[in-house]
């Protein structure tokens, strides 16, 4: 099931059609809040609507307290190693615009 928060209906379409494109594997909704050229790393986060599948079998996933707020029930994993597809569809004034990039890790 696709799920999104914080109002993110781009989000929800995005992962909607990765799924499709996916054959019904499961998407993940992340934000890019940082990148690490020196450790060749990149942190993506959101409000916990990553499904369990996606989560590095060596830790799993574990219920937390949200990182910013310190409040509440957020969901916390590394995710899996593999082929990576960065995709988002994004609305401007001029209309929707799509972006991608794919990545192996």
């Amino acid at each position: 099931m696709v799920t999104s928060c914080e109002s993110d209906i781009d989000g929800s379409i995005s992962m909607f059609i990765l799924r499709e494109l996916a054959k019904g594997n499961a998407p993940y909704l992340g934000d890019l809040v940082h990148i690490d050229e020196e450790k060749n790393s990149a942190v993506f986060w959101h409000c916990g609507a990553g499904a369990y599948s996606l989560a590095r079998p060596d830790t799993g996933a574990t219920a937390g307290v949200h990182p910013n707020r310190k409040i509440g029930l957020a969901m916390d994993f590394g995710l899996k190693a593999g082929e990576v597809t960065i995709f988002r569809v994004s609305h401007r004034p001029d209309g929707y615009r799509l972006s991608f990039t794919k990545l192996i890790y």
